[in-house]
């Protein structure tokens, strides 16, 4: 991933990204997925799907996900349907507590 990260201009395959955040979000890999966000922002490829892929990573992993409006929003992006109810979905967790 360092390699990668290191590359100024990067023009990725969707599919092999999404194919990576997959294997991510399977193995409940918050780390790796915040990495791969971090890389693909930094090469301006960052997008709302990109975000909900790492949302799934957070929800498998079991953990709550840093600031995501904010995140969103410095990136210049919208939340979709998919995202918000994520996104809320969490707060109510973290307010209310998990479902018994």
């Amino acid at each position: 991933m360092k390699a990668v990260g290191s590359v100024k201009k990067w023009d990725p395959n969707e599919h092999i990204i999404r194919e990576l955040f997959r294997i991510l979000q399977e193995h409940g890999n918050v780390e790796g997925a915040e990495q791969l966000l971090i890389t693909l922002r930094r090469a301006g490829h960052v997008n709302t799907e990109i975000y909900n892929s790492l949302l799934r990573t957070y929800a498998r992993a079991g953990k709550m996900p840093l600031i995501v409006a904010e995140r969103m929003n410095k990136d210049k992006l919208q939340m979709n349907e998919e995202t918000r109810w994520n996104n809320q979905s969490y707060v109510t967790c973290l307010v209310k507590g998990p479902p018994s």
